[in-house]
């Protein structure tokens, strides 16, 4: 990703092909895995890898940054996010909350927080690094014995998550690009049938929903 921000590869996957540029130019979203099939396996963990382009017609670069660390629209923006708030603020640096709310074959509630930093490369190009601080799960969602368990317990459906976003200005408007990376505990066979979809499926799905949500929020 470096070498992409750097100008020492091509800045957007896509870009390393161009039926791959003109399907998302006319409209498409792409989604690709990084990692091979099931993730990348490590000690009593899987990384995920993934990423997913868009085109957002008659938007702007400045526009479609912004939308990313208003962390106090993003309840209303993304369907998993069931709450969300902007914590601070400083300079090209913000923090935020979300509120996730996973649902497949069992519904999974997570209180999480995020470091969002903005680099603005060019007068065309950008890139926000997103950082989770904090991810846990949340037990008994919604009733008066609500808690968050302690980091690292739980399911573990997702322990960590980070999200790489670059944009590239047109005069159409802006191509985006979001690549997450995302950290689950490992399935022993007893439960696979319960946490398999989640941890392989929900990456892809995830993402789509997130960048088709971010275009139709712009385009509103």
């Amino acid at each position: 990703m470096e070498k992409r921000w750097k100008g020492e590869a091509p800045f957007l996957l896509i870009d390393d092909s161009k039926a791959e540029r003109a399907k998302v130019a006319s409209g498409q979203t792409l989604v690709r895995q990084i990692t091979p099939r099931g993730g990348l396996k490590i000690t009593s963990g899987i990384i995920h890898d993934w990423a997913a382009t868009t085109f957002m017609k008659g938007v702007t670069l400045e526009q479609a940054t912004a939308v990313v660390t208003d962390f106090d629209r993003h309840k209303k923006i993304y369907p998993e996010v069931a709450g969300s708030r902007l914590i601070s603020r400083e300079g090209d640096v913000v923090r935020g909350f979300h509120r996730l709310m996973k649902k497949k074959v069992l519904t999974v509630v997570l209180n999480s927080e995020y470091e969002v930093r903005t680099v603005q490369i060019s007068p065309t190009r950008a890139y926000t690094s997103s950082r989770s601080t904090k991810l846990v799960e949340v037990d008994d969602a919604g009733t008066k014995n609500e808690h968050e368990l302690p980091e690292g317990v739980g399911h573990g459906f997702m322990w960590r998550l980070n999200a790489y976003w670059r944009f590239e200005a047109t005069p159409e408007g802006v191509f985006a690009e979001c690549q997450a990376i995302t950290l689950t505990r490992d399935v022993p066979g007893a439960i696979a049938w319960m946490v398999n979809p989640f941890i392989q499926d929900m990456p892809r799905e995830s993402l789509r929903s997130m960048l088709e949500s971010t275009r139709n929020a712009l385009a509103r």
